[in-house]
């Protein structure tokens, strides 16, 4: 059985008590970092293993975004900020476009090559200007682009036959804080909202994207908890913007959700909400916790859901496998220019 939570492991390993954790019917999915990989070989063996505790298998998750957030670099390419095909967007829109898909096909390609089921990507925040963790993750400031270069890069990773999960609804652009690290508070009225931030959510859904992670951000105008814990975000999502894939709350051991009680207490609010699954991330004892309390009940329907996110279909591809390196060079050659063009610093 799979089940709503999906967690973290600590090392490149598996020990005895990860087989035990990942076999509870309640976990779902893994998802993986850096401290998990040693060589792609390893990482490699280390998901099959995963795999082969549970059937249906556990749902394999990673954030692939590139930039600062790429779990894996070494053996992997490593791609540039998504910012920064907004910043060309103006200059060579086409280009740009052309970009989009091939990062998405190129995170495909070498994702699913090991075995990884789902990239937690592409972030569709507005680049507000505000935000210090969010900037070089935004696509871009304006929905033309972020809608345009979303467009495509769904395309390039569905092309290839992996599944996305968009994040962080309904739009974590526009606050300073950093819901890893407190709570996070936008004042504006859900018109602004609706008119903006939601509309690259809604253009995602109607290009496919396969799910969508909810924000720990609280948007007081509309409901006094956070999206990630929130039956009438949820409501909003299913019912009026008609979202019939999997839903993802943000990870429940974040600081942005400490004032909602201990990680019992979170799960409870994010049990009501209807949210389909969560994050757990760094923190094996509220895992524990959570397996030891909470009510274990089947939900088939769940499990479908989760298994669809191994099932994208690989359509045919534009790019034929053996071209990967000539796509590589492109990628790193265009990330090069705009370095010399634009003042984009990122480690």
């Amino acid at each position: 059985m799979l089940g709503p939570f999906i967690i973290d492991i600590e090392s490149t390993k598996l020990s005895e008590e990860d087989i035990d954790v990942l076999s509870h019917p309640l976990i779902g999915g893994v998802i993986l970092f850096s401290r998990n990989f040693e060589s792609k070989n390893n990482l490699v063996d280390l998901i099959i293993k995963i795999k082969r505790i549970k059937d249906p298998s556990l749902i394999i998750f990673v954030d692939h975004e590139g930039g600062d957030v790429q779990r894996f670099k070494k053996e992997f390419t490593q791609l540039p900020p998504a910012s920064i095909l907004g910043k060309n967007y103006n200059f060579n829109t086409a280009k740009s476009i052309d970009m989009a898909y091939k990062f998405g096909w190129l995170s495909a390609y070498e994702l699913t090559e090991i075995g990884i089921d789902v990239n937690n990507h592409p972030v569709l925040d507005i680049d507000y200007k505000t935000s210090d963790v969010m900037k070089n993750r935004c696509f871009a400031d304006n929905l033309e682009a972020i809608n345009k270069l979303t467009e495509s890069y769904i395309k390039g990773s569905n092309n290839f036959g992996l599944s996305l999960i968009c994040k962080h609804f309904p739009g974590h652009g526009y606050v300073k804080p950093d819901t890893h690290k407190s709570v996070a508070v936008d004042n504006r009225q859900i018109k602004t909202i609706f008119e903006n931030d939601i509309q690259a959510f809604i253009n995602a859904i109607e290009n496919k994207i396969q799910g969508v992670m909810m924000s720990h951000v609280i948007y007081k105008k509309f409901d006094i908890l956070p999206s990630s814990l929130s039956p009438k975000w949820n409501k909003f999502l299913r019912e009026e913007i008609r979202f019939n894939g999997i839903v993802i709350a943000d990870d429940l051991s974040m600081r942005g959700l400490d004032e909602y009680g201990d990680i019992i207490e979170k799960v409870n609010l994010f049990t009501k909400s209807g949210i389909d699954c969560a994050f757990v991330c760094n923190d094996r004892n509220s895992v524990i916790k959570i397996l030891d309390n909470m009510m274990c009940k089947p939900d088939k329907y769940l499990e479908e859901k989760l298994i669809t996110l191994k099932l994208t279909k690989q359509e045919e591809n534009q790019y034929d496998k053996f071209k990967r390196n000539d796509i590589i060079k492109e990628i790193l050659d265009f990330n090069n220019l705009l370095q010399n063009e634009i003042d984009l610093k990122y480690d």
